[in-house]
């Protein structure tokens, strides 16, 4: 049996083809209880994806720093903090998140967006 599949240098800095790191990105993605998120909230690390836009997007731009699509969803509003008012209605009435890491961060979105 031979490989054909190429050979990559195992140096540091190797940025993994992009349908390899959404599929792992995707399999990342898992429920999370407001409880789960609010340490994140708390250190200013919790971005909310909000529309249609997709989780998994943002996920694979931010882990490949692809400044100008993320700076688009902030521009357009889909990718924000959460603001103050929906923090507070989040201790008082928990909902369930869809959420990833992308270190530093932290991404969710609400499960009935």
């Amino acid at each position: 049996w031979v490989s054909t599949a190429p050979a990559w240098p195992a140096v540091s800095g190797y940025v993994a083809p992009i349908d390899d790191l959404r599929q792992k990105l995707e399999a990342e993605i898992l429920p999370a209880s407001w409880a789960t998120l609010t340490p994140h909230a708390e250190r200013n690390a919790l971005f909310l994806v909000t529309g249609e836009t997709p989780l998994a997007d943002v996920a694979v731009a931010l882990a490949r720093d692809d400044s100008a699509a993320v700076e688009g969803w902030v521009a357009g509003g889909s990718l924000r903090r959460p603001t103050l008012e929906e923090l507070e209605a989040w201790k008082t009435s928990p909902i369930t998140f869809y959420a990833v890491i992308v270190a530093p961060f932290v991404l969710c979105k609400p499960v009935d967006a």
